[in-house]
């Protein structure tokens, strides 16, 4: 798990992005956090 700071670091590193007036308020986020993210496979389609 990681705190706010480590979390903006991540996500700086890859292509996700968080909105700009978002970022100062999770760095000052210290206690754990979870990235809970939607599930790609629902916009997979069988033809």
């Amino acid at each position: 798990m990681a705190d706010g700071a480590d979390m903006v670091e991540d996500v700086a590193a890859s292509k996700r992005r968080f909105p700009d007036e978002v970022v100062p308020v999770l760095e000052r986020i210290e206690r754990p956090l979870v990235v809970r993210e939607r599930c790609r496979l629902r916009r997979l389609r069988v033809c």
